[in-house]
């Protein structure tokens, strides 16, 4: 999760690009950071998704397709809702933070 957080990090300098880098926007340069972005995002969602999976199993929750459909429903559900509220407040932020 830590090497995906740190591709993400790296991916968002580039795209922005950072004021330090003192450099113009290239789309070439921002496809591929999107697209490496991606890998970013699934090296985080991943292994979150794998632990909250194991952490069921471990508070009495059996090891069947109930509780797969469970925890995905519950890890879509939230992940949806910061997507959601992310850019709506975010946007809401900036028009009152000028």
């Amino acid at each position: 999760m830590l090497l995906g957080t740190s591709v993400n990090v790296i991916c968002f300098l580039f795209i922005g690009p950072a004021p330090f880098f003192h450099s113009e926007t290239y789309l070439s340069v921002v496809i591929f950071c999107l697209a490496l972005q991606g890998a970013g995002l699934g090296g985080q969602l991943v292994p979150s998704l794998l632990d909250m999976l194991k952490t069921a199993k471990q508070h009495g929750f059996p090891d069947d397709y109930t509780t797969y459909a469970l925890v995905s429903g519950i890890f879509n559900a939230f992940f949806a809702l910061g997507a959601f509220l992310g850019p709506t407040i975010g946007g809401i932020m900036d028009d009152y933070m000028d």
